[in-house]
């Protein structure tokens, strides 16, 4: 079947009609005529397989991935970066325009390593196979064009070590120190480890080295655990730190809340008054005090605690909230939260731009959006990082 691929999705999928309902065809680029089969059908829409690309788009090129026609990790890989950029603010506008009736002004932050970029990446085995999972079949992969050069040689250590099934997840910190966590039900023996291998995590139990590393941005130091967070491209994240920086003033005091082992509230307290970071694992609180004493930082406080209920835990008051919340937004309480209390200023970092903006309708009668910031933290993918800086009205 011929078909003219319409745009792009918000997934990074193309899309066209069929009978009256849409049709999401993987691989595909605006303007293309292809040829494709129907895998797919729901009441709502079909879903394609791209079978022949008749007439390709002039953006089209061909994939420095030789995966890229099996693997679902980097839809956008058939892209110049500067195409897969506009891709990205195209999208975003269009998301604030529909939901939120508002003309986006965007700043675009672009990765300057665009390639080779991931310090952290997640691999499925299946039947020895490793790689990445699309439709529940595994592309054995020996390296990945976005991941960090030293991940990509470690999964020869891997392989080495014959699991069958199971999950392996790979970390690199600033000095290419590796970190290995593996689940699965086999049996794994290793007689020689690369001197760079930091530690060894099988099941959650340490089996060689230790369960962590320190990783740095910028100047800052900070403790990385096997299963912390930590933002996945340093590059990215040192102009998301000083983004964060660059919008608070030196008599601020400022609560970052969701604030994980501190990386946000401790690049923020380089300008800030003070800072009171709260999170609702201890396992983060732990290691963010740790943080603390490793970049020796005096007016900065971590509370154990609920984020929802902010205000319980204040002594004094707050100039300027930054929130780095989960996929799924700001929850209710915590939103209601922030509006009764209005600060000032409102630094609002999300990975997700539909959540972002349902909780920016809640906020727009009381703040202006000041500062927009799409941060290329993902090249390659359609996933955007944003950074939205708020003022009251």
């Amino acid at each position: 079947m011929e078909i003219l691929i319409e745009k792009l999705d918000n997934e990074g999928n193309g899309l066209s009609h069929i009978n009256g309902k849409i049709i999401f065809i993987p691989k595909c680029l605006e303007g293309e005529l292809v040829d494709i089969d129907i895998v797919k059908e729901t009441k709502k829409y079909y879903i394609g397989k791209l079978n022949k690309i008749i007439i390709p788009s002039k953006k089209r090129i061909n994939s420095p991935c030789k995966y890229f026609n099996k693997c679902n990790g980097c839809n956008l890989l058939n892209m110049n970066y500067e195409d897969t950029i506009s891709y990205k603010e195209n999208k975003i506008k269009e998301i604030f325009k529909k939901y939120l009736n508002y003309n986006l002004n965007v700043n675009v932050i672009e990765c300057d390593n665009y390639y080779n970029y991931r310090n952290k990446v997640l691999l499925h085995i299946k039947d020895k196979s490793i790689g990445f999972i699309n439709e529940d079949k595994i592309t054995n992969i020996d390296e990945c064009k976005i991941i960090n050069n030293n991940l990509n040689n470690t999964i020869k250590f891997i392989k080495s070590l014959n699991i069958i099934n199971g999950k392996v997840l790979l970390r690199v910190n600033y000095l290419n120190e590796i970190l290995i966590l593996i689940d699965t039900k086999d049996n794994i023996n290793f007689n020689k480890v690369g001197s760079n291998i930091k530690g060894i995590i099988l099941n959650n139990k340490v089996i060689y080295g230790q369960d962590h590393f320190i990783d740095t941005v910028n100047d800052l130091k900070f403790k990385v655990s096997y299963n912390s967070f930590f933002q996945v491209n340093k590059d990215v994240n040192s102009k998301l730190f000083n983004i964060i920086k660059d919008n608070i003033n030196d008599k601020d005091n400022v609560l970052d809340l969701y604030c994980g082992v501190g990386t946000l509230g401790i690049n923020a307290s380089l300008k800030a008054s003070s800072v009171l970071g709260i999170d609702n694992l201890e396992s983060n609180i732990k290691d963010a005090n740790e943080n603390k004493k490793l970049n020796n930082i005096k007016n900065i406080e971590f509370i154990y605690g609920d984020a929802s209920i902010f205000p319980k835990y204040i002594n004094k008051n707050i100039d300027a909230i930054i929130v780095d919340p989960p996929r799924n937004g700001l929850n209710k309480f915590t939103l209601k939260n922030i509006i009764e209390y209005k600060p000032n200023k409102i630094i609002y970092v999300s990975c997700d731009p539909f959540t972002l903006v349902r909780d920016l309708k809640e906020l727009m009668n009381i703040y202006s959006m000041d500062k927009y910031y799409l941060l290329d933290m993902f090249p390659f993918t359609h996933h955007i990082e944003s950074l939205m800086v708020l003022e009251r009205k």
